[in-house]
């Protein structure tokens, strides 16, 4: 899910980082989201998923 989030990033807001948090709610309290920082956020998403597949692949070898 969080994969599919990312890509979706110009209409989905997706969190994996929980420092993130107060941040993106005071943005949602005062307006709208950017497409920058919805762009960072999936990166981040992108980055998370990765490392967990990595972990995961280097797990099974």
């Amino acid at each position: 899910m969080i994969r599919a989030s990312a890509k979706n990033f110009p209409s989905v807001i997706v969190i994996v980082d929980p420092t993130d948090y107060p941040l993106i709610l005071e943005k949602l309290k005062t307006g709208a989201i950017e497409p920058d920082e919805r762009k960072r956020l999936a990166q981040k998403a992108f980055q998370h998923v990765a490392t967990y597949d990595t972990a995961i692949s280097q797990y099974l070898r």
